[in-house]
């Protein structure tokens, strides 16, 4: 018992070195495993996170009964990954940013679900909405500055941004997000 064992122990890692000598696997490992591959990987799994998030909240605006100091609270359960997400973004820099990447993609559903929680905000708190966006207005110049990175880069506005995305946030008080909005939908 004790011979088979180890028979199948042997044979189990003479299989394992064959599979890790293949050169066409050394490069697979080495390209996922590369700093700029799981930099980009965590940047885009922060920003899919935050869209899939940002979508929950909008149908919480839209299917309860919310009042304007309730949904606040909701908002600032997630503060910190809507601040995470884009300081991730941020300090990844132009790696990131480059259009057509994968954090390019994510980022497009993220800002998708960011306009239209905004629009139902508006539409629902009239007045208030900015009082119930605060929690993630707060963060409104490093959302600015991400959108900046992305057009610095060259991105199309229309792989980043709804059309009517500056718009948006210029209504429920984020200056600074759609002023960026503005300059790279004018770049």
């Amino acid at each position: 018992m004790v011979a088979f064992n180890f028979g199948v122990i042997a044979a189990s890692l003479l299989a394992i070195a064959l599979v890790v000598a293949d050169p066409n696997n050394e490069r697979l490992a080495a390209r996922e495993l590369s700093p700029e591959a799981q930099t980009k990987g965590r940047v885009s799994d922060k920003l899919d996170s935050l869209g899939k998030n940002l979508k929950w909240l909008d149908e919480a605006v839209n299917q309860e009964n919310l009042n304007s100091r309730v949904a606040r609270e909701r908002m600032a359960g997630y503060y910190q990954l809507f601040q995470d997400s884009f300081q991730y973004a941020i300090d990844c820099g132009s790696l990131c940013f480059q259009s057509g990447s994968v954090v390019n993609v994510s980022a497009y559903e993220a800002f998708k679900q960011m306009n239209q929680l905004a629009k139902d905000v508006a539409q629902k708190y009239g007045s208030g909405a900015s009082t119930v966006l605060s929690p993630f207005s707060a963060y409104d110049t490093l959302v600015g500055r991400s959108i900046d990175g992305f057009n610095q880069e060259g991105t199309p506005h229309y792989n980043l941004l709804p059309a009517d995305f500056a718009d948006s946030m210029a209504k429920v008080g984020f200056p600074q997000t759609a002023a960026a909005a503005t300059r790279m939908q004018q770049a």
